[in-house]
């Protein structure tokens, strides 16, 4: 499809919209000579003066869409060079501001690419300072399963230490138990000896109400002296016999209470001997315990050091992967530059084609443009030269016509002939 050929109706609207920068929907001299320098004519105030004179025909100073149009007409080429160099300069524009839009894209790309190798050094850094923490975390975690190994030796260590202090306290209470028998035992036998005495204390106190009245009968009974003496003597041996029985049931008592002492002594220890098995027991439980309670702690340490290291696995893995993609978007971003700076260039070269080829053109232009001017005003002297001969023409012939008339006679001041005029 071939290139439009512009109308005469899209280059007067577009030249006028062009000099208008006001839109006030009229030219003064000034908009159209700001207009032509600014597209690069080099022509003068006096001539855009003029040129604005001529069209303005209702002579209020501003040229109307209308009046815009009888200038164009009577300036052709000028108008076509108007209306390409304002369509140029605005195509060059709009090269100009994508070239500087590439410059300033390139220019981000850029500072992005900058920014994205700061982000993969801080990227590198940081898998570098994960993967360092990983590892201490990992010696972390060793030494803890390490330690959790000697919690588990430590608390076997206390169980077999608490198995054997519980064999200890049942020994223990094996030997309070015997203890408490032996205390019975002596408390038997304390207790019959003192049966024993009170026995024999009663029979004591018997024999001496009987030896009473036998003195009573002694006394009442002379005559029975004799027999009572040998039953005094009698009961005399059989009070010593006694008091020989109490004696004996008295060092039996402090006997028994020597064992009864020595069997609380005994028991007492072996109460002793329990208290402080118990207190091994309760100790050996409380280091159980304790050492529970740090396998515990240890196992909560170990998983949360675990959680922790897979959390720094994942990180690691993650910061991996976003270095990767980092890496990726700045070999991007790289591409992305060479792209646009290659287009930057074509753009570059395709306006400085354009800029010689324009430069060419005005060159080409601008003598045409004073050509028409000097024609046009040459056309107007010609048409001025013509109207005043066509006014004299007009005179002459008016003459000639009172001349030929029979009334008049010919004067000595009478115009030459048409033919000498011409």
């Amino acid at each position: 499809m071939g290139i439009l050929t512009p109308t005469f109706s899209t280059k007067l609207r577009y030249t006028f919209d062009f000099f208008d920068t006001e839109n006030k929907k009229a030219l003064s001299a000034e908009n159209i000579l700001i207009g032509v320098k600014k597209l690069g004519l080099e022509l003068t105030t006096s001539v855009v003066t003029d040129i604005h004179s001529k069209g303005d025909l209702n002579r209020d100073n501003v040229l109307c869409i209308d009046e815009w149009s009888g200038v164009c007409e009577m300036y052709p080429t000028m108008m076509d060079c108007l209306y390409y160099r304002a369509v140029d300069r605005e195509a060059r524009e709009k090269k100009v501001a994508e070239i500087e839009q590439k410059k300033a894209d390139v220019t981000t790309l850029r500072e992005a690419e900058v920014d994205a190798q700061k982000s993969i050094q801080d990227a590198r850094r940081n898998t570098q300072e994960l993967e360092e923490e990983l590892n201490r975390q990992m010696d972390s975690l060793q030494t803890s399963l390490e330690t959790e190994e000697v919690c588990k030796r430590s608390i076997e260590k206390a169980k077999e230490g608490t198995e054997l202090a519980r064999l200890d306290v049942t020994a223990s209470q094996g030997e309070v138990n015997a203890a408490k028998d032996r205390e019975r035992d002596t408390n038997s036998a304390t207790m019959e000896a003192k049966r024993l005495v009170e026995t024999a204390t009663r029979r004591l106190t018997m024999q001496e109400n009987r030896t009473t009245q036998a003195e009573n009968l002694v006394r009442d009974l002379e005559r029975q002296l004799d027999e009572a003496r040998r039953n005094l003597a009698l009961e005399n041996a059989g009070v010593e016999r006694l008091q020989t029985e109490l004696d004996d049931s008295l060092k039996r008592e402090k006997q028994a209470s020597d064992l009864h002492s020595e069997a609380g002594m005994q028991l007492k220890a072996a109460m002793h001997r329990v208290g402080e098995n118990e207190a091994n027991v309760r100790r050996c439980q409380a280091e159980e315990k304790d050492a529970h309670a740090m396998l515990r702690d240890q196992q909560n340490k170990t998983k949360l050091l675990a959680a922790e290291k897979a959390h720094l696995t994942e990180k690691a893995n993650h910061a991996a992967v976003q270095e990767q993609l980092k890496e990726q978007d700045q070999r991007c971003i790289a591409a992305d530059i060479a792209e646009r700076e290659e287009e930057l260039r074509r753009l570059e070269s395709a306006l400085s084609e354009f800029d010689t080829r324009r430069q060419l053109t005005d060159e080409e232009e601008q003598p045409l443009i004073e050509q028409e001017v000097l024609l046009r005003r040459q056309r107007e002297a010609l048409e001025r030269k013509e109207a005043q001969l066509n006014v004299q023409v007009t005179s002459f012939n008016d003459r000639t016509q009172r001349s030929s008339s029979p009334c008049n006679t010919p004067s000595a001041f009478a115009s030459p002939s048409p033919a000498r005029s011409m």
